[in-house]
């Protein structure tokens, strides 16, 4: 599938997902039951108890790159990029190097990835192995378990808890699965965190990264306002639409509510750009989903543009300075000069190694190394699986901002940041993203599909060859010594 990109804002684990406190409501909590609604029923700017029902393709979700790779090579074991032009691929026997190593390449050519070169190393333990024990876990954050994760780097199975006490509990499941204690790295985490709360201006036509508000009203919490990121713009039914973090437009979880209204940055009727109209609902049957809890494979809802907004479709709000590590904040000033940032496609394969860029209001331009891309997080609102995690800076309120790479012919959109790891202050060296392929895959599936960067024009055909009398070729005129 296809969507069309536009800045959104980020996510960072740990922080609050509001700016402001919510107004508590009289009106008493309540579980939200599933069930059918129509779009024409919801009142502007009300959020109701309703669950937006979504029907995904069938096949299920889109798979990651390093599971191609394990079907195209049984004996993979993982993938990591180094030095941004070679991949190194592990095997689990070396006496399929040189067969992996040629269908791997004519993979990554036909993937949009013909600068990685392959080199081949050992290892243990095979990817599909690592996956299957991953998903067979089974725990979440009822648990004490946030994170469960394959290390490719590392060939090993990664767990992360939020205390020593649940120690014990995951290495009896682990037992009991047959996971042999070398394959595997438990270790106590940072608690991630969705991120709510210069590229504050305002902005026509509307690029992603800058900055948004949302409002709703939502029973158990009345009114609520939410600042956050504004993510990629993309066209639906031939309208123009936009991408936003889910959890930006409701409270207590994500996913299965609709109707709250989004503003450039205050909530004034005359800052406001539009309606979300699409929000899927967890699920508690995904494989890999931990028993007796609910997941999606992406933090995202899809907004509608309303009013006489105007979308920039394929652009992001360019700052004069990007951050990359030890740097956690790059500069919010818009470069004049050059103030967009195009997006000319998708990036369909993310490896551990790949560097990762994004653009969002609290923290502006940012980039690092992804160092893993199928993290499964369970937190109080619900999972969210198959996510890449970065190391870069972010901060609370870049929750939405749009994430993108630098191929070989321009940048293309690589997912929405939804979270990370936030120390006191408000922003941190760790984000996570949902994957495009993801995004597209929950929201895109609901026909007519989400259509992503335009395509580009047709370069120019080349100049005609060189040829006297209209030109002379320099080397053919006659040389004098000067004097």
């Amino acid at each position: 599938m296809r969507l069309t990109l536009a800045l959104a804002a980020i996510i960072v684990v740990g922080a609050s997902a509001c700016v402001d406190s919510p107004v508590t409501s009289s009106t008493p909590k309540r579980e939200l039951q599933p069930h059918l609604t129509s779009l024409s029923a919801l009142e502007p700017g009300v959020l109701r108890g309703d669950v937006q029902q979504t029907t995904l393709q069938a096949g299920g979700p889109p798979e990651t790159g390093s599971q191609r790779l394990a079907q195209l090579v049984p004996t993979f074991a993982g993938a990591v990029v180094e030095g941004s032009r070679t991949l190194v691929v592990y095997l689990t026997d070396l006496r399929d190097a040189t067969n992996a190593r040629a269908l791997i390449e004519a993979h990554l050519r036909d993937r949009g990835r013909p600068e990685l070169s392959v080199t081949i190393r050992g290892a243990q333990y095979r990817y599909a192995q690592l996956r299957s024990w991953r998903d067979a876990l089974g725990l979440g954050w009822s648990s004490g378990v946030v994170i469960r994760d394959i290390d490719e780097r590392n060939n090993r199975l990664r767990v992360g808890i939020v205390g020593e006490q649940a120690r014990a509990v995951v290495e009896a499941a682990l037992a009991r699965l047959g996971v042999p204690p070398d394959a595997v790295s438990i270790e106590v985490t940072a608690l991630p965190v969705p991120l709510s709360h210069t590229l504050h201006d305002d902005f026509r036509p509307m690029p992603g990264g800058v900055l948004i508000a949302a409002a709703y009203e939502q029973p158990g919490f009345g009114h609520v306002e939410d600042i956050c990121t504004y993510g990629p713009n993309v066209t639906y039914n031939g309208s123009p639409h936009m991408i936003v973090n889910s959890h930006c437009t409701q409270e207590g979880t994500f996913g299965g509510l609709v109707g709250a209204w989004l503003y450039q940055d205050s909530s004034s009727n005359d800052d406001r750009y539009g309606v979300e109209v699409q929000d899927p609902a967890l699920d508690p049957n995904w494989s890999g989903c931990p028993a007796g809890e609910s997941c999606r494979f992406s933090d995202a809802a899809l907004v509608s543009a309303s009013f006489d907004t105007r979308i920039d479709l394929g652009g992001v709000a360019q700052t004069v300075q990007r951050a990359t590590i030890p740097t956690i904040t790059g500069s919010l000033n818009i470069d004049h000069a050059n103030p967009r940032i195009a997006l000319v496609g998708v990036l369909t394969e993310v490896f551990v190694g790949d560097s990762i860029e994004k653009v969002g209001q609290r923290t502006g331009w940012t980039a690092g190394v992804v160092t893993s891309v199928s993290g499964a997080i369970s937190l109080a609102d619900g999972t969210r699986l198959d996510n890449v995690t970065v190391h870069a800076g972010v901060g609370s309120g870049d929750s939405g901002s749009p994430t993108f790479f630098r191929g070989l012919n321009g940048f293309l959109l690589a997912g929405i940041l939804w979270g990370g790891f936030i120390v006191p202050g408000g922003t941190g060296d760790t984000f996570f993203f949902s994957k495009w392929s993801n995004v597209d895959y929950e929201l895109g599936s609901v026909a007519p599909d989400l259509q992503p960067i335009p395509p580009s024009a047709p370069p120019p055909p080349p100049p005609p060859p060189c040829e006297p009398p209209q030109c002379i070729d320099p080397n053919s005129i006659p040389r004098t010594s000067g004097g």
